[in-house]
């Protein structure tokens, strides 16, 4: 049986040391990706990574903050922990990455509401979801992007419908504050039109990356959202003529390089 190269705290809090001597990223993340065993001896003996690097004697808040987040960033970010079908609850990406954890309820206000942003259902993650009036739009717009059933009956997660009712008086008035028609969504059965990308559908998504503080300019859609560019592209001419069909100044957006 392999013997793991981090038995005691003094092995891990000297690798630490060495990497950062050696000018080597200290996040999480690239440590997860470098070493493993370093990772886990870490965990295993201080609790958590960031504990590992205070023990270290190292400047935890000059790590975290090396990484320069956003809302596009945080959204891939987390989109890439679902599709690795790693926990997302809050306690376990803070023990794993707490600059992301830190930088998305910093974004978003509640690490629930940055789960609403990225299409995740946060029902199964989040005891309770804090819905508002905000977050219960930016879940509706959510929903119309990816093509999921919006009816009184079968939208998910149940809460949202009954916060929505609890705001708005009724789930047809969510709707309308959403600018949407509700006699376009009650009663359409759940038809998910997966991968179906029309002019409409691209000037929604258009408009929920700015409802969502998401940059415009066309490389960052590229980056974080190949779909949505490689479908404006194929509606239009080009992505700037998107932008203006969405009712943006392509001027105006494509400068806006966060």
């Amino acid at each position: 049986m392999t013997t793991s190269p981090f038995g005691n705290r003094e092995s891990v809090i000297g690798a630490i040391l060495r990497r950062e001597h050696g000018r080597l990223p200290l996040n999480c993340e690239a440590v997860k990706e470098a070493s493993m065993p370093l990772y886990c001896g870490a965990v295993r003996h201080f609790g958590s990574w960031r504990n590992a690097l205070q023990a270290a004697g190292v400047n935890v808040p000059r790590i975290e903050h090396r990484r320069e987040w956003n809302k596009a960033k945080i959204i891939t970010r987390l989109r890439a922990l679902c599709r690795r079908k790693l926990s997302l609850r809050q306690t376990d990406v803070h023990r794993r990455d707490s600059g992301l954890c830190r930088a998305a309820c910093m974004a978003f206000g509640t690490w629930c509401n940055a789960l609403i942003a990225a299409g995740i259902n946060p029902e199964p993650i989040c005891r309770d979801p804090q819905w508002d009036q905000s977050k219960i739009i930016e879940a509706i717009l959510m929903r119309v992007i990816r093509d999921e059933p919006l009816g009184s009956t079968t939208v998910r997660p149940y809460t949202l419908k009954s916060a929505a009712v609890r705001e708005f008086g009724s789930w047809s008035s969510a709707l309308t504050a959403a600018g949407l028609n509700p006699a376009q969504y009650i009663r359409r059965r759940a038809t998910p039109l997966t991968g179906q990308w029309n002019e409409d559908r691209v000037r929604k998504a258009i408009l929920l990356r700015h409802a969502l503080g998401m940059p415009l300019y066309g490389n960052s859609v590229l980056r974080d959202d190949r779909a949505l560019f490689t479908a404006a592209r194929k509606c239009f001419r080009n992505w700037s003529e998107a932008l203006v069909f969405a009712g943006f100044d392509p001027a105006e957006h494509n400068g806006n390089r966060r």
